[in-house]
């Protein structure tokens, strides 16, 4: 999930309602990079 949403009670609801992970924009592209290799260390552990 991709939000510009900062309420942490909004990023609560998400992660909730089955969202894996969230990304603040705007996006910097090593905040991707960390995000992609801690769900695959979720994934493959």
């Amino acid at each position: 999930m991709m939000i510009t949403r900062t309420n942490e009670l909004d990023i609560i609801t998400a992660l909730w309602l089955g969202a894996d992970d969230y990304i603040m924009k705007p996006l910097h592209p090593e905040d991707m990079v960390n995000r992609i290799q801690q769900l695959a260390t979720r994934i493959f552990i």
